[in-house]
């Protein structure tokens, strides 16, 4: 994760955890993170990655599937709130049981809230591996990698990087993949994507060792732009909204969005 250690629920015990109800996980953030493990036949566990911190009670990690071609693939969501444009700022209750920011994303420490133009966090962290000052993340992504280490797998776009993360990454800007599913006799991997207020989507990613595809999100929600990420002249969306529609990638389908989540 961007921040450094990763955080982890039930550290110290289930009362030591950083989330009362009030203010609520949806008010002030549940902090965890996730893992990707390799369970053998007698339930011993090999965690092979530690990543995908997430703040908010959806968004989290997704689906899993082999494809054709031997390699695991792994989606995750953004970690971020659902209840408003979350670029970091934490959150709305003028509640301290989760500190500012923290997971860490740039440009500030934990216990620092982020602010535009300059935030990076929040459903920003989908963007993160287009930024090359600090470590990428693992949220809003599809991963490939190989089964067995967790590496990136042989063929990835980014095997060469020395980040480990962007070496897994195959696409990234993703909200909520929820749902993934491999099409038979091709190496496409078509991705079930929960919309926030506008749409929601079925992308496509039609060759994963051809390069890294961008969905847009929060840049894009749909074939538009997200206005509420719009409007807040984020320096993350901005670029991508200068370098023109061929930087990111459209969904193959829509349909209206069915209620906030």
């Amino acid at each position: 994760m961007p921040g450094g250690t990763a955080p982890r629920w039930g550290t110290a015990g289930a009362s030591d955890d950083p989330c009362p109800t009030p203010p609520g996980a949806t008010g002030d953030g549940c902090l965890v993170t996730g893992r990707l493990s390799v369970v053998s036949p007698t339930g011993a566990e090999t965690p092979l990655i530690t990543d995908w911190c997430q703040q908010h009670p959806s968004h989290s990690v997704g689906d899993l599937r082999f494809g054709p071609d031997g390699a695991l693939y792994a989606s995750a969501g953004d970690g971020a709130s659902l209840n408003f444009a979350d670029y970091g700022q934490d959150n709305l209750t003028g509640s301290d049981v989760t500190p500012d920011n923290p997971c860490g994303d740039p440009p500030s420490p934990v216990g620092t809230a982020l602010s535009p133009p300059s935030a990076e966090g929040g459903a920003l962290r989908s963007q993160d591996v287009r930024t090359n000052g600090d470590p990428a993340g693992l949220d809003g992504s599809l991963i490939r990698i190989n089964p067995d280490t967790g590496a990136a797998a042989a063929g990835n776009p980014g095997a060469a990087s020395p980040d480990p993360n962007a070496a897994r990454v195959v696409a990234h800007g993703l909200r909520n993949p929820f749902r993934m599913a491999v099409r038979p006799g091709t190496s496409e991997i078509w991705l079930g994507e929960v919309g926030w207020n506008t749409v929601e989507e079925i992308n496509r990613v039609v060759n994963p060792t051809a390069g890294v595809t961008n969905f847009g999100w929060p840049c894009y929600e749909g074939p538009g732009r997200q206005g509420g990420y719009d409007n807040l002249d984020l320096t993350l969306c901005e670029s991508l909204y200068a370098a023109g529609a061929a930087a990111h990638t459209a969904p193959y389908s829509t349909q209206a969005a069915r209620p906030t989540r």
